[in-house]
């Protein structure tokens, strides 16, 4: 709230007009002054009470006027006050992070994985996890890291279930491997 000495100065002179109706009419000027020394304000919703409420902290709380828009009152702590409160402290889960460069969403991911049946699909799911782990990695760290690191780490969060230490292997399709067999026999 800082609107500068001239509006400081303005409200003063606002406080000694003795005439309620003349007190009224430049506590609006007032206000409209403010909102143009913070143009941005206009955009928000709520604008003009919120220049009410700054010109009455401004003034003390000692203007005697009309509010066109709330009709308030000097409230029991001052929003000053309010404003210079400590905010109420965030409560965290406690969750330990093996690996912090990865975070929570790929910790969840790799649970995911685990839950999942062996296959394609899950092969898929731990490919795209890997390159997760890759980017996340290299993002925190600025490097670049091996395969072998992130298959081993893998292989560590999941608690040994999803063991792609020695790299994907083709997963076999039971159609694909009797068409296979027929090819071979016709062949013959």
């Amino acid at each position: 709230m800082d609107y500068g000495r001239t509006v400081e100065g303005l409200i003063q002179k606002a406080k000694e007009i003795e005439d309620r109706e003349q007190r009224n009419l430049a506590a609006q000027t007032i206000v409209e002054v403010m909102s143009r020394v913070v143009p941005r304000s206009r955009e928000n919703a709520g604008w003009k009470r919120r220049m009410w409420d700054h010109m009455m902290i401004l003034a003390d709380w000692e203007l005697d006027v009309d509010w066109p828009v709330w009709a308030g009152k000097k409230p029991e702590t001052k929003p000053e006050e309010t404003l210079k409160m400590a905010p109420r402290r965030m409560q965290y889960k406690n969750h330990k992070l093996k690996y912090r460069h990865y975070g929570r969403i790929i910790e969840s991911l790799v649970e995911k994985a685990k839950s999942m049946p062996e296959g394609e699909e899950r092969d898929e799911m731990v490919k795209q996890l890997i390159e997760a782990m890759k980017n996340s990695y290299s993002s925190w760290n600025n490097a670049a890291m091996s395969q072998d690191v992130v298959y081993n780490q893998l292989y560590e969060m999941s608690g040994g279930e999803l063991d792609y230490r020695g790299g994907f292997k083709p997963s076999v399709q039971p159609e694909k491997e009797e068409s296979k067999q027929e090819n071979d026999i016709e062949n013959e």
